[in-house]
């Protein structure tokens, strides 16, 4: 996964955006047109992320929207985020598809102040998933065989190509 963004005021990186810590954040060096993007490997369904998008202050704060691309050139609106958050929020994104690329992009700020992004977190996400309806049996997950008692129930497999061995059924 790639993180990029359109500008970083000295001192506050992009990293900052995406590492777990709220005491620091992102602040980007433009006032307009300002994003921060994952670019990641394969397509990816994101479903649920965390977000905190603020201004120096609420006061600066206007609108942000989180986008999706798979040619990082045409973005589809996936969520607004129309008033400042004043903590990490939950978010559910209105998304149909797979993307590669995904960003958060800041409309506008007001006193023509920078964004600034204290957390940006996926939290629910879809990759190559795999689901079938099974009776009775064993399903193997990465080599490994394992029970399966319930019948009739979906199961998905979440994870990379190489890490299946999460398996999680409703």
């Amino acid at each position: 996964i790639t993180l990029t963004a359109s500008g970083e005021y000295s001192g506050y990186p992009a990293i900052y955006a995406c590492d777990g810590d709220t005491t620091n954040f992102y602040r980007d060096s433009e006032t307009t047109e300002s994003w921060l993007k994952l670019a990641f490997p394969t397509a990816q369904k994101i479903t649920k992320m965390k977000t905190w998008v603020n201004a120096l202050s609420t006061t600066n704060f206007s609108s942000a929207i989180i986008q999706g691309s798979n040619d990082d050139s045409v973005w589809n609106d996936l969520y607004t985020i129309s008033s400042a958050q004043t903590a990490l929020t939950a978010i559910t994104l209105n998304n149909p598809d797979y993307y590669k690329y995904y960003r958060i992009y800041a409309t506008s700020t007001n006193a023509s102040r920078p964004p600034i992004i204290y957390e940006w977190q996926v939290s629910e996400h879809v990759q190559n998933p795999v689901a079938r309806k099974v009776k009775k049996g064993y399903i193997g997950v990465a080599g490994l065989a394992r029970p399966f008692f319930s019948a009739e129930q979906k199961l998905e497999y979440y994870g990379t190509v190489t890490a299946l061995d999460t398996a999680r059924y409703n």
